[in-house]
């Protein structure tokens, strides 16, 4: 689901045709099918967007998660592709276009090799590390781990989700190499979805809720 920002703003100046409370009721529609997992994706870094818009993603992304616990998100900062409705607003606001073809290739919003500048208040290497904690706060929250969940929602919502979250991290860089043990191994695939029913049931969860069977960024 393409649910883009937090900003009413914003989804209008994309012409998303769609409303924060729009993503909600779509969220609390799919909470009555725990087994589908809601699958995410937003935007970051619009030309304009403002600190404060910025903000409420990420308390949309945090809402979601209390409403529909099986959901994974994609982060991302906008691109100024020509052609694009922002494109020649985001030149207005400061963005240089490539002189040579092949710099294009800087626009990457994962490797956050580009300097946002047609947006002074974000940076890409934030993006990148919201990012991450998203990646992660999706793990805690499917699985409901308790104290975790609720302190890095806390660390997100009051902007601690920079590099020194190692405890993300790790669970970030655990998650790696179990699905990409699971994508060649089927036995190892086997185990893993045995150690998700335990932590399920261990941390209390009464529902069932089978693994996503997409794969995560």
């Amino acid at each position: 689901m393409g649910l883009e920002s937090g900003s009413d703003r914003i989804l209008k100046m994309i012409q998303k045709d769609s409303t924060v409370e729009n993503i909600y009721r779509a969220a609390e529609a799919l909470s009555k099918h725990p087994g589908i997992c809601l699958q995410g994706s937003t935007i970051m870094a619009y030309p304009t967007e403002t600190r404060e818009e910025f903000k409420a993603t990420l308390q949309m992304i945090t809402r979601v998660f209390e409403i529909h616990p099986n959901t994974n998100f994609t982060t991302g900062f906008y691109l100024p592709y020509p052609g694009g409705e922002l494109y020649d607003l985001a030149i207005k606001e400061g963005f240089s276009p490539p002189a040579r073809t092949v710099d294009w290739e800087l626009l990457d919003r994962w490797e956050a090799k580009l300097s946002i500048t047609w947006n002074k208040e974000i940076t890409s290497h934030e993006t990148r590390d919201v990012r991450e904690h998203i990646i992660a706060m999706a793990f805690l929250n499917r699985y409901n781990v308790p104290i975790l969940k609720e302190f890095a929602r806390w660390r997100l919502l009051r902007g601690l989700y920079g590099p020194l979250n190692l405890d993300l991290h790790l669970i970030n860089w655990i998650r790696r190499i179990f699905s990409d043990l699971c994508s060649k191994n089927r036995s190892v695939h086997i185990l893993y979805n045995l150690l998700a029913k335990t932590l399920r049931v261990t941390f209390g969860i009464l529902r069932h809720r089978p693994l996503s069977t997409t794969h995560e960024p």
